[in-house]
């Protein structure tokens, strides 16, 4: 995709035989990874960007199928430490070697299922979306006990992906800045004379109560999630609505 949005078809040279749906750009090289399982011409592939390189275009098998059997639908590389992620059907988070097709299992997150939608922000934080249910979860890669944490709601799918410039800014870092303000910050005092209003809350969650403004705000950046998603109750204490 060009700077004015034009999407260009690039053949590769020699083309493969089939698809392949796991894959994400490099962030320290201008390369692109993708990976198929169990199959003659799957395994990781690195397939070099840059129209300077004497590669360019051409895929190179980095590991072969029977080196690398992970049941994941989508990876992601992480901002800074040079590593794709993925978390497999069982919900056990993987880090992927893509120099030489090594993987390490670094636990298991607590969820499970078809995680087809994988990306990153810039500070290190890996969200996966669910294709079931459309729930988007967050993990701290690099805890020394990762764990899915409920981030927002997106839409189920069958056939989905993910995709993000990891190194923009998240627009969760955007609406923490946003709280020192107390038009966004839960249950900030209003003005005197004013009457209390709903608040909202993700539905199964325990808090925080925010206001109807902070609660739109406090959405996955790339995930169109619909208000009604959002459980609405009196709230106990003056909350300032926008």
């Amino acid at each position: 995709m060009h700077a004015d949005l034009r999407i260009e078809s690039l053949a590769l040279t020699p083309s493969l035989p089939m698809d392949y749906f796991v894959g994400d750009v490099a962030v320290t090289e201008n390369a692109y990874y993708m990976y198929r399982r169990n199959s003659r011409y799957g395994g990781l592939w690195r397939i070099a960007l840059d129209p300077a390189d004497p590669g360019y275009l051409s895929p190179i098998q980095v590991a072969e199928a029977s080196a690398l059997q992970l049941k994941i639908f989508d990876l992601a590389f992480h901002p800074n430490d040079g590593y794709a992620y993925s978390v497999d059907s069982r919900g056990r988070l993987w880090r992927i070697d893509v120099s030489d097709g090594g993987s390490t299992e670094l636990g298991n997150v607590g969820q499970s299922g078809t995680f087809g939608a994988v990306y990153f922000d810039d500070t290190g934080t890996l969200y996966i979306s669910r294709n079931k249910d459309g729930k988007i979860f967050s993990i701290g890669v690099h805890s020394a006990a990762p764990s899915a944490e409920l981030f927002s709601y997106g839409p189920a799918s069958s056939n989905n992906d993910g995709a993000r410039c990891a190194l923009a800014m998240a627009r969760r870092r955007l609406a923490t800045r946003a709280a020192s303000n107390s038009a966004f910050s839960p249950c900030a005092a209003r003005p005197a004379g004013r009457t209390k209003t709903p608040c909202w809350r993700l539905p199964g969650t325990s808090g925080p109560r925010w206001s109807a403004a902070r609660a739109a705000f406090f959405i996955a950046p790339t995930t169109p999630v619909a208000r009604p998603r959002w459980r609405r109750f009196p709230c106990a204490c003056p909350c300032r609505a926008r």
